[in-house]
């Protein structure tokens, strides 16, 4: 197994591991969990091309902060493939 063949393995297993407590909570939403290394924004905006609504979490930290987007939201929202909510944290 080559380092990233075993890194792409050491991912999937993480990603379920922080999907696991989500499904159990809830049940009746469908989840295709995908792994992708490309550039955050491109990875999410081809992921979203069937989709009806594309959400991406905002960090916010700080007063001013929670009023600008970050890098991945401002690209996102340059070509968007569907609608875009951009959701910040609770701090």
């Amino acid at each position: 197994m080559t380092y990233g063949e075993e890194m792409h393995h050491l991912a999937e297993d993480r990603l379920e591991q922080v999907l696991t407590p989500w499904r159990g909570r809830f049940a009746a939403v469908d989840v295709a969990p995908v792994l992708r290394t490309d550039a955050p924004a491109k990875a999410l905006n081809e992921a979203a091309g069937s989709a009806g609504l594309l959400v991406v979490g905002s960090r916010g930290l700080g007063p001013i902060r929670r009023l600008l987007l970050g890098s991945v939201g401002q690209a996102v929202l340059q070509h968007p493939p569907c609608s875009v909510a951009i959701v910040h944290s609770r701090y």
